[in-house]
């Protein structure tokens, strides 16, 4: 009998759960293979991200000020603001995809246009210096301009490494030369 009652207790909690889960959606309640009970929590990216952008913005007006170094602005824009003004077009199909990682390339175009306008076009290629990165290229002009303005010199070994996804320490150091921060 205590056998049956500890089960049916069991059996009571989890449908609680269930509910609550489903009452709050931000849970998933589901059986792993095993057969044994398993929690999922959902995370709500788009809460996560924003929470993360803003810390960031306080973090960097917090390092700007006590380094006395003045700036006129700091803003915080989402995602459509630099579709809309012609940074980026997204990932495709009409997405953006913020926590997809961005390559190389991609952070070339990101730089120039961001720090020159949406409008900037920056000069044809004409003579390739990176092995990996031919004039033919859709990103080799902004590329090469990110080069010319000495903000980069490649990864090494005459190769510009374009479909490489930008870590955070490349990121730093492309905002820093770009923007002149230091």
């Amino acid at each position: 009998m205590k056998n049956v009652q500890w089960k049916l207790l069991l059996i009571v909690a989890v449908i609680a759960l269930s509910i609550f889960s489903f009452y709050y959606k931000g849970m998933n309640l589901g059986l792993d293979l095993k057969g044994g009970v398993h929690l999922v929590l959902r995370v709500q990216t788009d809460d996560a991200l924003r929470l993360e952008t803003e810390t960031t913005v306080e973090r960097l007006r917090d390092t700007l000020t006590r380094g006395s170094i003045q700036f006129s602005k700091l803003e915080m824009r989402d995602a459509k603001t630099f579709v809309a003004e012609g940074i980026t077009s997204g990932c495709g199909g009409g997405n953006y995809c913020p926590t997809s990682p961005v390559n190389r390339q991609q952070m070339a175009v990101f730089l120039l246009k961001t720090f020159e306008g949406s409008g900037y076009t920056p000069p044809d290629c004409t003579t390739a210096t990176f092995a990996d990165v031919p004039c033919s290229s859709p990103f080799a002009p902004w590329i090469y301009e990110l080069v010319a303005r000495n903000i980069t010199a490649g990864c090494g070994g005459g190769n510009y490494c374009p479909l490489t996804n930008a870590n955070r320490g490349q990121m730093a150091t492309f905002l820093v030369k770009t923007f002149s921060l230091q």
